[in-house]
């Protein structure tokens, strides 16, 4: 579901635009982005909002204010993924089967001028809790996002190194 609403103003058109996404699959808004084939699978939510002025869409996202957000329920990701991104040595020895079930995955975006600051970005299963967050700049296309494992969350053999995720879009 999307509305939007377009304005007169003095510096061109003021845009508000809303947005919902409901139980869409996970997995297939993966691929998308270029996940591997059944490496997470669940149903996705998300809300956004965002206002913004101005003659062109570029100078608009300069002068924008908005939030978003994405949650995950009933999820479950690819246990080799698991132990990628915790790190686990015993990744190097042998590849994770099956499936881990997701309890939680929720991301939180605030944008301001173009720039969303990702905070918090949280995804918790039974075997691995992970922390995250960074910047998701709108003008420049370009995603910078951290995300780590919680070193209590994860077994012995887990180096808990962060994982940077960065590029453009």
């Amino acid at each position: 579901q999307a509305s939007a609403q377009a304005q007169t103003a003095r510096t061109g058109t003021r845009l508000h635009l809303a947005a919902a996404l409901s139980e869409a699959d996970t997995g297939q808004i993966a691929r998308l982005f270029g996940a591997a084939t059944g490496q997470i699978s669940g149903r996705l939510d998300a809300r956004a909002e965002v206002e913004m002025t101005g003659e062109t869409v570029d100078a608009a996202l300069k002068n924008s204010r908005g939030q978003g957000i994405v949650s995950v329920i009933q999820g479950h990701v690819a246990r080799d993924l698991v132990e990628k991104l915790s790190t686990d040595l015993r990744g190097l020895f042998r590849s994770g089967e099956g499936s881990a079930q997701l309890t939680c995955v929720l991301a939180v975006v605030d944008m301001r001028n173009g720039l969303g600051v990702v905070a918090p970005l949280r995804l918790r299963s039974p075997e691995i809790a992970m922390i995250g967050g960074g910047t998701i700049n709108f003008v420049t296309s370009r995603l910078d996002l951290r995300v780590e494992s919680l070193p209590r969350s994860t077994g012995f053999f887990a180096l808990d190194s962060p994982l940077e995720i960065t590029g453009t879009f």
